[in-house]
């Protein structure tokens, strides 16, 4: 590519301001997932946030009990392999065995997080929903929801055709003029905005057995490390 095609486009683009380019008011860089690892790379975002080592996604998956079907299995160095679907599907097992909870993986990782699951039934409104979002901007604290990936799925931008009654992890960034920012760790636009009607819906269609709701990650204080 010869200067003569590239540079007048690259010089328009230069002068744009920085908020045309990435939300400034976001609270997390984004990170791209592998496939049916959303979950541990939500994870990576919130740790990168708060200055922590990064663990590998695969890593933190395989504590959490990922799987994948053998096709899938070149995208991984060496993961739990499975011709038969998983009751929850494919991806981390969260849902299907306790040993598997976030908070379990954290402490077997040395990591400092402790993971409380809010399942949406606890939310019976969506005022209530909302409410609790806001709270967790107030005290800048950090949640992921668990929610039906079809309802949210960036589909231009999908790498293959996608099963819609999957289930999908992402970051909660922020209210921004009463709709929900997520912070989205698949292939496509990072930072996603929505009504919040159509989150809340997505977190009640995706069910309780499969973890679906409110994921609130809470770093551990020194004392607490100690208690865990």
């Amino acid at each position: 590519m010869t200067s003569d095609t590239a540079l007048p486009v690259y010089q328009e683009q230069r002068s744009l301001p920085e908020e045309y380019i990435v939300p400034q008011d976001s609270r997390y860089v984004p990170l791209q997932q592998q496939p049916y690892s959303c979950c541990p790379t939500s994870f990576q975002i919130v740790m990168l946030r708060h200055g922590m080592p990064l663990v590998p996604a695969e890593l933190i998956g395989w504590h959490m009990g990922l799987v994948v079907p053998p096709e899938d299995a070149k995208f991984f160095y060496n993961p739990r392999i499975s011709v038969e679907e998983p009751p929850i599907g494919y991806g981390t097992q969260v849902g299907l065995i306790d040993e598997y909870h976030p908070s379990k993986a954290m402490e077997r990782l040395g990591i400092p997080f402790r993971v409380d699951i809010q399942t949406i039934d606890n939310f019976p409104t969506l005022e209530s929903f909302v409410t609790a979002l806001q709270e967790v901007v107030d005290r800048d604290g950090d949640v992921l929801f668990c929610l039906r990936w079809g309802d949210v799925l960036d589909e231009d931008k999908a790498a293959a055709p996608i099963d819609p009654t999957m289930g999908h992890v992402c970051v909660f960034d922020r209210l921004v003029d009463g709709k929900i920012r997520i912070v989205d760790p698949a292939r496509g636009r990072k930072w996603r905005v929505f009504e919040p009607w159509h989150i809340y819906h997505s977190l009640q269609h995706h069910g309780l057995e499969r973890k679906a709701g409110l994921w609130y990650i809470h770093r551990l204080t020194e004392d607490q490390k100690g208690a865990t």
